[in-house]
C-alpha cells in the first residue's frame, strides 16, 4: 500500500527524483501525489525534454507507472522501462508528465564497460617458425568506446609440464634420499623455466590500436609465429588479454612431415 502524505505548502519547486540505469534496464520508485477522482492502479506518464531511446532507437515518449494510490493521496509509485544499452554516461534530465502535474527526473547513466570477445580458445596445428593467424571477434556491449592494443608477449607452456618435471626428478634420483629427490626437482624445474623463456610468443593484433565504439563489432585477427624449440608431437598452452577478456591459445606441434593445417585451409 502506498504511504498517505500531507500535499506540501511550501512554494518551492519539488526537488528532481533520480532513477539510475544499468545494463539499459532503469528500475525504481516514484514519490507522486494522485490528484484524480479514482484510485490510482497503473498510470501511463509522459516524458517532456527527456531524450532517451529504446534499444531499437524509437524515442521514449510515454512510461507505465504502477502502485495503489487513493485520491488526493501521495506515495510511491514503481516505474521500469529499457533504455538503449549504448546511451553515453552522464545525467539525463527531464521532467514526467503525470496527468498535467510536472515530476523533474533525473536519470543517471553509469559507465558500462562490457566486451564480448570470440572465440575464447584458439587451437592451432603447426610447425616451428611457423606464422599463425586466426580471426577474432571484439563485440563492444557497453556505452563506452573500447581500445584495443596488443597483448602483453606469452610462453607457451608444455601441457604436461608438472607430470614431466616430477617423472624425469624420479627418474635420475637413484637412491630413496628424500634430499636427493628435492635436489634433482629442482634442477627440472629450472631446466623448464629457461624453457619458458625460449618458448616468448609476441602477438600482435591486426590493425592496433584502434577502438570499438558502443554497439560496434570489429572483425581482426591474432598473428604471431610458433617459437624454433616446440619438440615434436608436443602441446602447448598459454593465455592472453584482448580488450580485458583472457582467450586461451592451445598449439599442437606437428610430428616430422605431418601436414601443416593453415587458417585458409580450415576455412577461416
Amino acid at each position: 500500500m502506498a504511504t498517505v502524505r500531507k500535499k506540501p505548502t511550501s512554494s518551492q519547486p519539488p526537488e528532481a527524483q533520480v532513477l539510475v540505469a544499468r545494463r539499459g534496464r532503469v528500475r525504481g520508485r516514484l514519490t507522486l501525489e494522485h490528484v484524480g477522482d479514482a484510485p490510482l492502479r497503473r498510470l501511463d506518464a509522459r516524458w517532456k525534454g527527456l531524450e532517451l531511446r529504446r534499444p531499437n532507437g524509437a524515442l521514449i515518449e510515454a512510461v507505465k507507472l504502477a502502485g495503489r494510490l487513493g485520491p488526493g493521496e501521495s506515495g510511491e509509485v514503481s516505474v521500469a522501462l529499457t533504455i538503449d544499452p549504448r546511451t553515453p554516461p552522464g545525467r539525463v534530465r527531464g521532467e514526467l508528465d503525470v496527468g498535467g502535474r510536472a515530476i523533474p527526473i533525473v536519470i543517471v547513466v553509469p559507465e558500462e564497460r562490457v566486451v564480448r570477445v570470440a572465440p575464447t580458445l584458439l587451437r592451432v596445428d603447426g610447425s616451428p617458425g611457423q606464422q599463425v593467424e586466426k580471426e577474432l571477434t571484439i563485440e563492444n556491449r557497453g556505452n563506452v568506446p573500447m581500445m584495443v592494443y596488443d597483448p602483453e608477449p606469452i610462453v607457451l607452456k608444455p601441457l604436461e609440464q608438472l607430470h614431466t618435471m616430477v617423472r624425469r626428478a624420479v627418474e635420475q634420483t637413484e637412491t630413496s634420499d628424500y634430499e636427493a629427490f628435492l635436489n634433482s626437482l629442482t634442477a627440472r624445474a629450472r631446466e623448464l623455466v629457461e624453457g619458458d623463456r625460449e618458448r616468448l610468443v609476441l602477438v600482435r593484433v591486426e590493425g592496433a590500436p584502434f577502438a570499438v565504439q558502443p554497439g560496434e563489432a570489429v572483425v581482426t585477427r591474432l598473428i604471431w609465429t610458433l617459437p624454433e624449440n616446440l619438440n615434436d608431437g608436443r602441446s602447448f598452452r598459454s593465455r592472453l588479454n584482448v580488450a580485458g577478456t583472457r582467450v586461451s591459445i592451445e598449439v599442437h606441434r606437428l610430428r616430422g612431415r605431418e601436414r601443416v593445417v593453415t587458417q585458409k585451409e580450415e576455412g577461416g
